[in-house]
């Protein structure tokens, strides 16, 4: 049956016309209401399809419009994500290390590089403490103090302190000389005497004459070469039984002790001593324990000491005049260790310097810096290796050399043989650090008020101030 059916039509309410057929004809109206619902039972199945597309249809498009939505707040949000993730790859980070100019560049944020970076961190604060203590150890050394000049002003031991300083000092530069094997030429006065006891016993044993009996000329030339022999001999006795030439008096040995208490000066005397240690312990290295025939380092001719490089030090400080150190400040605050600035070993390094000092160093709150002039004679093919072992012995640097031949004739005339190998004069401008964090504790009040520190270190209490100062490393003090 052909039979259209418009859903619209039958809910749509129409006006009916006044010509309308089923108006004027109830029986034709019933007539198609009767097919209508006889449609409708044999196509139930359509009808509730339809309505169920048409309700689909609608939630559908309901759905479909909040899942959009929510797409786009998603999108947005990864969106904002994403536009965080390339800030993050463009965040500038600064790198300072200590001593230069801060780096800076950009890197990606990401938990990793955040771990490592706290990683590194960690073994760098850990690593570079072990560093200071290596550092402290290896400058502190075996430097004990040659006696204690941390007195009070009422202390009765200041009366003659400088009496018990220059004692001590002898004993130990009398140590030093011995570990070094330390010797010089036999005395011409010796010689002299030796010589005169050999011309007897040559003229009488091998002459077989008096000693009042005229010599030929023959017998002349043979009792000088004896006597020469002779003298040559004891010259090289020395030489082979002994380690190293040096006098006393030309490496700093005062030749007498100080007219008055003087605790300034006193200080000077011991670090000076702490100096010359150094130099000899090194030379005693590179020599490895043999004889002035043989070693690198034949002998160590003197030692000036300059004094501190200027940096907040006063450039006078430690400088010789006549063999003396210059005189204390008459400041009578001087007892006052607040005056100064206390040592903090986490502080920066002031930036290099080099208006005084050749490697750009100078004194400052962490470290003094002194500057010294060594002469030695040193074999002339084994230079290099003296070198390597004087800045390998604490911290030094060689800021300038000087080398000229040495005459081995002229040498021995004076008594000083040298070996066979070809020998010279190495004259060696050194400056050296000392780090406040053990020289500081064992200064004086004169001393610190001079070189503007409180001589003790930030955060750690001083058994004798009751304020800040750090331990010696593994060191006793006599």
């Amino acid at each position: 049956m052909n039979f259209k059916f418009d859903i619209k039509s039958l809910l749509k309410s129409k006006k009916k016309s006044e010509g309308d057929e089923s108006e004027l004809n109830p029986s034709v109206t019933n007539k198609k209401l009767n097919t209508i619902l006889i449609w409708i039972k044999s196509n139930i199945l359509v009808l509730s399809v339809s309505s169920v597309s048409v309700a689909t249809l609608c939630v559908a498009t309901v759905i479909s419009f909040g899942l959009f939505e929510d797409n786009t707040t998603q999108a947005n949000e990864y969106g904002k994500i994403l536009a965080d993730l390339k800030k993050l790859k463009t965040t500038p980070v600064s790198i300072i290390i200590p001593g230069n100019e801060p780096t800076t560049g950009n890197v990606l944020v990401n938990r990793k590089l955040i771990d490592a970076v706290k990683l590194r961190m960690s073994k760098g604060v850990s690593g570079g403490s072990e560093l200071l203590q290596i550092a402290l150890d290896h400058n502190h050394g075996n430097h004990t103090p040659i006696i204690s000049l941390r007195l009070a002003k009422d202390d009765p031991k200041l009366a003659q302190i400088h009496l018990d300083m220059y004692d001590k000092l002898l004993e130990r530069y009398e140590q030093l000389f011995k570990r070094c094997r330390a010797a010089l030429p036999p005395a011409e006065e010796d010689i002299l005497i030796e010589l005169q006891r050999s011309k007897l016993r040559f003229i009488q044993a091998e002459l077989s004459k008096s000693i009042d009996m005229k010599l030929t000329p023959e017998e002349q030339l043979k009792l000088v070469s004896d006597l020469t022999n002779r003298r040559l001999a004891a010259y090289k006795g020395v030489a082979i039984s002994s380690g190293l030439y040096l006098d006393g008096q030309s490496l700093g040995v005062p030749a007498k002790p100080l007219d008055e208490p003087n605790l300034l000066q006193l200080w000077m005397l011991q670090w000076k001593y702490w100096i010359v240690e150094d130099i000899l312990d090194a030379c005693s290295k590179a020599n490895k324990d043999g004889s002035i025939a043989t070693s690198p380092i034949k002998r160590i001719v003197g030692i000036q000491f300059p004094g501190p490089v200027s940096a907040g030090v006063s450039e006078t400080l430690g400088a010789e005049t006549n063999g003396e150190t210059n005189a204390a400040p008459t400041d009578e605050s001087s007892s006052g260790a607040s005056l100064g600035l206390p040592i903090d070993p986490n502080a920066l390094v002031p930036l290099s310097n080099f208006t005084n000092s050749f490697q750009g160093w100078g004194s400052n709150q962490l470290y003094d810096v002194y500057r010294t002039t060594v002469t030695l004679v040193v074999e002339t093919a084994k230079i290099p290796l003296v070198t390597d072992a004087i800045v390998q012995q604490n911290f030094i640097a060689i800021t300038n050399v000087r080398i000229s031949p040495v005459d081995p004739f002229v040498a021995i005339q004076s008594g000083f043989f040298y070996g066979e190998s070809p020998v010279s004069t190495v004259v060696l401008s050194l400056e050296s650090i000392w780090l406040r964090q053990w020289t500081g504790p064992l200064m004086p009040d004169e001393v610190r008020l001079k070189f503007h520190t409180t001589g003790q270190v930030q955060g750690v209490l001083s058994p004798d101030t009751n304020s800040a100062t750090i331990p010696s490393p593994s060191h006793e003090s006599n």
